[in-house]
């Protein structure tokens, strides 16, 4: 959402090719027609690494992530602070030896992978990069996984070390099978009840901000990963099958990053981003990471979906996506304070809405002046009035949603 006409998105591909009668033709991206798409950005950046150190260079003074403080407030990183606790947090990794060993004989990998098992919050992300930027590949967790999932994906990953928070603890702790764990690394503070659990189940355990109290050495090097490295294995939330692992490269990430940026976004270091959508998805980290390539500021939600509202007005983003269900609610949240409205409020909300359909339709763009400053304004504050881009995944949207959230 958000543009003034249509997207392409794609187009048949050049030089045509003669096709039989069960065939279809194939198509590319409109910038790309006659091949693949290159797997760099500029400047010969090849991988997800080579892609974070630029931009911490580049945007170093600038905020990169941030959530609520305990005053409430949005409170955020710089590019440049991120990369000094991404640096210490991987070299703590490392040092103690957290990685396992995962073997991939089909695809004859040998990966290092670590797991982690929570909600988007800061950690998250800033683990996610202390791994990348190691070569360590990560393991995502849904938080909503059951417990024969969750012991599927030990099975088949042999992690020994996961990152979590103290909700998704209890759930590993009731489980009846550590597989191959062995260490839990808690997001949040442990008391002693939790910490004898952790030790009846014959389980280490450390703070998260213990890891960050290590300096990162000026001698210690991060290793050289190609393009072809294994960056995460992203499994399905596993809805009605088992979970599926979809094993993912740099060079996989970096051509849809390219991708990314030649659509019309336009992102620039001013853009902020809201992310609630789970970062076990591999959607999400995907956005993520094309935040990072252009230098825009991330706010992660609250953690409750009901209270979203909320961070939208205060984070104030540029950049939303969502899902149908999503956005179906709040279609239908609009629509249900508009037909409490009455007398001359209905009639000019009605006359507004039709005018603004006609002038969209006929190409001539969403924004009114006029009725947007006398009928819109209330419901524009509620939704966000900052939004360049409301992104959507997973399925498509029906018509009707899609032009009154426009409007």
């Amino acid at each position: 959402m958000g543009s003034k006409t249509s997207i392409v998105y794609s187009v048949p591909a050049l030089p045509a090719l003669p096709l039989e009668s069960d065939e279809t033709e194939i198509f590319r991206n409109p910038s790309n027609t006659s091949g693949l798409f290159q797997t760099s950005l500029p400047p010969n950046i090849e991988t997800l690494q080579d892609l974070y150190i630029n931009s911490c260079k580049k945007y170093a003074h600038r905020s990169f992530l941030g959530s609520r403080s305990h005053d409430g407030y949005y409170t955020f990183r710089s590019y440049d602070e991120c990369f000094e606790v991404v640096s210490s947090l991987g070299e703590a990794i490392l040092k103690l030896s957290l990685p396992a060993k995962s073997i991939d004989e089909f695809h004859d990998l040998e990966m290092d992978c670590v797991g982690i098992f929570s909600k988007n919050r800061e950690e998250w992300v800033l683990t996610d990069l202390a791994c990348m930027i190691n070569g360590i590949v990560t393991i995502p967790f849904y938080e909503t996984m059951a417990p024969n999932m969750f012991a599927q994906i030990l099975e088949q990953t042999n992690i020994s070390s996961i990152f979590c928070s103290n909700k998704c603890l209890e759930f590993i702790l009731a489980q009846p099978d550590m597989k191959s764990l062995e260490t839990v690394i808690c997001f949040d503070s442990l008391d002693k009840s939790t910490q004898n659990k952790i030790k009846e189940k014959g389980l280490d355990y450390c703070n998260f901000n213990d890891l960050l109290q290590y300096s990162s050495s000026s001698i210690f090097k991060l290793p050289k990963i190609k393009s072809n490295n294994v960056y995460t294995i992203s499994y399905t939330s596993g809805t009605g099958f088992d979970p599926k692992g979809v094993i993912i490269t740099h060079k996989n990430i970096i051509s849809a990053l390219v991708n990314g940026q030649l659509t019309t976004l336009n992102l620039t270091p001013d853009d902020v981003y809201l992310s609630y959508l789970p970062l076990a998805h591999i959607f999400e980290r995907y956005i993520i990471n094309l935040m990072m390539c252009n230098g825009c500021r991330i706010g992660i939600y609250n953690g409750e979906i009901m209270k979203l509202k909320i961070d939208i007005a205060d984070l104030k983003p540029t950049i939303f996506t969502s899902v149908p269900k999503m956005y179906n609610k709040l279609f239908n949240s609009m629509h249900d304070k508009i037909n409490q409205l009455s007398g001359i409020y209905k009639f000019l909300f009605t006359k507004g809405l039709r005018s603004k359909t006609s002038k969209y339709l006929s190409g001539k763009g969403e924004k009114s002046y006029l009725w947007d400053k006398i009928v819109f304004n209330s419901i524009q504050k509620e939704v966000g009035t900052k939004f360049k881009w409301m992104l959507c995944a997973a399925a498509p949207m029906g018509p009707s949603v899609l032009l009154n959230l426009k409007l």
